[in-house]
């Protein structure tokens, strides 16, 4: 039995007429009678009798009445339900060294407040900016550029030099031929030309090893201990060492911002941009 037949035979009952029923589906008289007659053979008994001018339903038309009537609700209820669960698709950017500690916090803070399913998408802060104004991302934690107030804080965070622990030793020794061996990000990033600017600076030798827009490959250097990264605070892994150089110049500090794009976020109201927020007050990193 499908469920237009149901919704045909519910709509029979009421009526007790094939013209009428016809009228109200907006089928004709003779798909009507079609539809009955199926399902009196499915079932195997009469569904209704002639009574007068009317049809009347046999003891058996009022059960499948019944089951009828259950089936169809239970259809149209899981079909609302179903309907309004669906979540919004957020396309969600977010750099690859702020993956693991600043993305879970807004994905968490997020999905506690409305139904969302994201797509991800890792690139530099540069890269996620140009696909906002494309159009290609309603979302994405970003870098600030420098003298800008656009997004909304998350976090004031500022830049560490990352190693192996063993290195260390070898900046703390002072060796003048020692070369600080440089693994970065590429030179968009805010650290990169201030990392070189401050070595140079303070007459320190250096070298690149490799530039890089994935911090996965900085962060396998580093623990090979193949190389000296510069990172936000908040990006370090547990497994690497923050070192100490009291022979530098401070690294810059930097906004970390949760960046609308152009589509209407009507769900990304005032109440939850301050609770994100506030969330995130806790983590204020101070140097």
């Amino acid at each position: 039995m499908d469920l237009e037949s149901l919704k045909t035979f519910i709509t029979f009952a009421q009526t007790g007429s094939f013209t009428r029923t016809a009228a109200l589906r907006f089928k004709t008289q003779s798909a009507i009678s079609m539809q009955m007659k199926k399902l009196q053979g499915e079932v195997g008994q009469p569904l209704y009798r002639q009574h007068g001018r009317q049809l009347k339903l046999t003891p058996t038309g009022l059960r499948l009445l019944s089951h009828a009537q259950n089936i169809v609700q239970l259809h149209d209820a899981a079909l609302l339900e179903l309907q309004h669960c669906q979540p919004d698709v957020v396309r969600l950017g977010c750099p690859a060294d702020y993956a693991e500690t600043i993305l879970p916090l807004v994905v968490s803070i997020l999905s506690q407040h409305t139904k969302l399913q994201f797509k991800l998408c890792c690139l530099p802060s540069y890269q996620l900016l140009a696909m906002l104004d494309d159009g290609q991302l309603d979302l994405a934690v970003v870098t600030r550029k420098p003298a800008s107030h656009e997004g909304h804080l998350l976090l004031r965070d500022y830049g560490v030099w990352v190693a192996k622990q063993t290195l260390q030793q070898q900046i703390g020794q002072r060796d003048p031929s020692w070369s600080w061996p440089l693994a970065l990000f590429e030179d968009d990033c805010q650290f990169h030309q201030s990392s070189i600017a401050i070595l140079n600076k303070a007459q320190q030798r250096f070298h690149l090893v490799a530039t890089s827009s994935q911090a996965s490959a900085l962060f396998g250097l580093a623990r090979q201990g193949l190389a000296v990264t510069v990172l936000a605070r908040s990006s370090v892994p547990d497994d690497l060492a923050i070192l100490d150089c009291p022979q530098l110049e401070a690294l810059p500090s930097i906004d970390i911002v949760l960046q609308p794009g152009s589509a209407n976020l009507s769900w990304l109201d005032t109440s939850l941009v301050n609770h994100l927020q506030a969330a995130f007050d806790d983590r204020t990193i101070c140097p």
